[in-house]
This record gives C-alpha cells, sequence and structure tokens, in this order.
C-alpha cells in the first residue's frame, strides 16, 4: 500500500511503447497524445470526440476530426467499445467509476489552478518545468486523489484471487 508521500513510477512505459492488440481498432502509445488511446495508430483520441459522437452524432465527428474511417474505426466501433467497457459488473464496474471520478476531479483542480493563476484568459501556456506558465496540480496518479483508485484495484484483485 502506498505510503504518505504519492511518489508514484510513471503511468509511461520507458522505452515508450506502442500497446496494440488490447482492444480491436484502438492503440496507446506512451509517446504519443500523452499515452492516450488513440484510433489505431494516429493523433486522434478517443477522449477527442467522444463528447461530439453523443451529443451531435457520428456524422459531426467525421465533418470535426480526422474521418476515423480513414483508420477502418466507425460508430458501431465506437459504441460497441462503450458497451463492452460499461459491461463491467461489480467491483470492475467501481473500478471504472472511481477512475471516471479521479480524472474528473483531476480536471477541476486543473481548471482552478489555472484560474487562479491566470484569472480570466481563454488561453493559457502550462509550465512544462521551465517556469514560463501556469504550474498545474499533479495528476491524480500521484496525489491523494489515487487512494480511492488504489483501494479499488485491491478489491478487484481480490476478486480475481478468489
Amino acid at each position: 500500500m502506498k505510503g504518505d508521500s504519492f511518489q508514484t513510477q510513471t503511468v509511461w512505459r520507458e522505452p515508450r511503447e506502442e500497446s496494440v492488440g488490447l482492444y480491436p481498432g484502438l492503440v496507446v502509445h506512451d509517446g504519443r497524445v500523452s499515452g492516450s488511446i488513440t484510433v489505431s495508430s494516429s493523433r486522434l483520441p478517443v477522449w477527442a470526440f467522444i463528447g461530439t459522437a453523443i451529443v451531435n452524432g457520428w456524422d459531426a465527428v467525421e465533418k470535426s476530426y480526422e474521418p476515423t474511417s480513414n483508420y477502418g474505426f466507425e460508430a458501431g466501433d465506437l459504441a460497441e467499445f462503450l458497451y463492452n467497457l460499461l459491461e463491467a459488473r461489480g467491483e470492475f464496474g467501481r473500478l471504472l467509476l472511481v477512475l471516471a471520478n479521479a480524472e474528473r476531479l483531476e480536471r477541476i483542480r486543473e481548471d482552478e489552478s489555472i484560474e487562479e493563476q491566470a484569472p480570466g484568459e481563454s488561453v493559457v501556456q502550462i509550465d512544462i518545468g521551465d517556469g514560463s506558465g501556469v504550474t498545474l496540480p499533479p495528476p491524480w496518479w500521484d496525489s491523494e486523489l489515487a487512494t480511492p483508485v488504489i483501494d479499488q484495484l485491491h478489491k478487484c484483485l481480490e476478486c480475481l484471487n478468489g
């Protein structure tokens, strides 16, 4: 169990690696789009267009983003992925909710930090370690926001060890 320091290893693999075959049509590469789930080996992360797809439909995705069909990924593929993801039950369903909440809380903290350091600005430069911009709080996995995720992961592992 983690201690109070919350110092973690990075969530990205070194050397950077492209993971294919984890789910049809989707890929994770540690050095591409910050390790996001992307359509095929593109730079199009699923998080970028999921809201558009749900609110405005697939045609809006095809008009607003690089056509996903260029990579053999279409509306039905996204629907199947979300169905399979959300089919998780019990402790695994709870894990998805806890992970999503950690991401949500991290985004809220980032927004609050930006508003505090650059009030009213619509575009801000994020500090990448050179002191030239807004400093963001640590990511959820390297802060107290990790605690519920750690707890739920333990519960999932206990289920698997039966």
